[in-house]
């Protein structure tokens, strides 16, 4: 076995106690405190609700397709090495920026229940479903996004509540929410 494809599971590559001894139950199927290559070819992880406050250490999965870290205590979360992610569940967190601008490959998206203030998902040109509600957004752009075809309306919602103005870019049309008159308007931003 070639050493130079082997992770030691330790505090230095997964610092996060909780994330270190899941990483160690249920991916080192040898249980011998490395990950070979083999072991870090896996395609999802599904780690809602370990009170983990760090996923440092997820960039040793570069294969990982499917990742659902909800209900953590995270408030940061770098996917800048998954570049094959197509689906990212990290609601109910405590995140305040989220960067997707590596994960070109993302269809699904659901960052609900955060902190983040803005998103950028031009990158995102693949996704499908974006999920963004309870989140302090103010302005949200998916004219990049040709394919979503689920956005949750409940970030207006939110901002309505919160005494914020949203808009909203979909394809051509751009819709603004103001909430002072409760009014909503669409123009169509094509040009030419």
């Amino acid at each position: 076995m070639d050493p130079s494809t082997l992770v030691e599971i330790n505090a230095q590559n997964f610092p996060d106690v909780n994330f270190r001894d899941y990483i160690k139950g249920g991916v080192d199927t040898n249980r011998d405190g490395w990950l070979s290559k083999t072991e870090r070819a896996i395609y999802n992880l599904f780690i809602d609700q370990f009170n983990i406050s760090s996923l440092q250490g997820i960039e040793f999965f570069p294969e990982l397709t499917t990742l659902f870290c909800t209900g953590n205590n995270l408030t940061t979360l770098d996917v800048s090495k998954n570049t094959a992610l197509t689906a990212l569940v990290c609601s109910g967190n405590a995140l305040t920026s989220l960067d997707v601008s590596k994960n070109t490959a993302l269809t699904r998206l659901d960052c609900a229940s955060n902190a983040l203030t803005s998103l950028d998902v031009s990158k995102n040109t693949a996704l499908m479903t974006l999920n963004c509600s309870g989140n302090a957004l103010t302005s949200l752009d998916v004219s990049k996004n040709p394919y979503v075809i689920t956005l949750d309306n409940a970030t207006i919602t939110n901002a309505f509540e919160n005494d914020k103005m949203v808009s909203t870019t979909m394809g051509d049309k751009e819709t603004t929410f103001d909430y002072e008159n409760k009014s909503q308007a669409t123009t169509n931003n094509k040009t030419g």
